[in-house]
């Protein structure tokens, strides 16, 4: 695995304001609510059947932050994998 030590340091130093919407990454906060919602769109419409399209899925999500996982409010089965240790 390739990982840049002062990006690892930089987010580890960002942890702990990182999740204040209000804070220093507030700009991030208000993409990111676009973002999720219209990568969720495009997957629940791949897997557009009966029910509960993410019962029984396997969701892999590299860079979660702090262990958010969308696909695991969804029903899916979820790992999160970071490098940061915050």
């Amino acid at each position: 695995m390739t990982a840049i030590a002062a990006e690892v340091d930089r987010f580890n130093r960002l942890a702990a304001t990182w999740w204040n919407s209000a804070g220093p990454m507030r700009p991030l906060h208000v993409v990111n609510r676009l973002r999720l919602a219209y990568l969720l769109d495009l997957i629940d419409a791949r897997l557009a059947v009966q029910g509960r399209p993410w019962h029984g899925l396997r969701v892999l999500d590299i860079g979660c932050g702090a262990s958010r996982r969308p696909g695991s409010r969804r029903s899916a089965r979820a790992l999160g994998a970071r490098l940061a240790l915050r």
